[in-house]
């Protein structure tokens, strides 16, 4: 559970050294990209990058998540092949192995084609995401 566990301030295991790169997206923005594409005959056959502008590390994910609550993060890096180890069945292999990857792609094709623009931040996106789910949780 993890935002219980940061609301608590509990420990998180972070693959490698917390670097890994991710992009989030609002859903709503994603859902936006389709009727932006779908005005746009041009789009057909194209593919485009729905994301936020830049990308954040790990570690920053976990950082934004926790100062949403007034909190800091209690991150403990791990190996990812020790994760495995340790966690067994619990982790998809292939789930973590994708995480640990860098991501971070560009929206310049469909801002330019479609006239998409991210909603929010990368760290508006997480501190919304964090709020959202720890209200579903009764947390605040």
């Amino acid at each position: 559970d993890y935002i219980p566990d940061v609301f608590h301030e509990k420990a998180l295991e972070v693959p490698n050294d917390g670097r890994a790169l991710l992009q989030p997206v609002r859903v709503q923005d994603l859902a936006e990209s389709f009727v932006l594409a779908l005005a746009q005959p041009r789009s057909i056959g194209e593919i485009y990058n729905i994301c936020s502008d830049h990308a954040m590390t790990l570690d920053r994910y976990h950082e934004v998540t926790a100062e949403a609550f007034g909190k800091k993060p209690n991150l403990v890096h791990v190996e990812m092949e020790a994760l495995l180890q340790k966690h067994g069945a619990a982790i998809e292999d292939a789930g973590l192995r994708f995480l640990c990857c860098h991501m971070c792609f560009t929206n310049a094709k469909a801002r330019r084609d479609l006239g998409y623009v991210p909603s929010l931040t990368p760290e508006e996106i997480v501190e919304e995401c964090a709020l959202w789910t720890a209200k579903q949780a009764g947390l605040v």
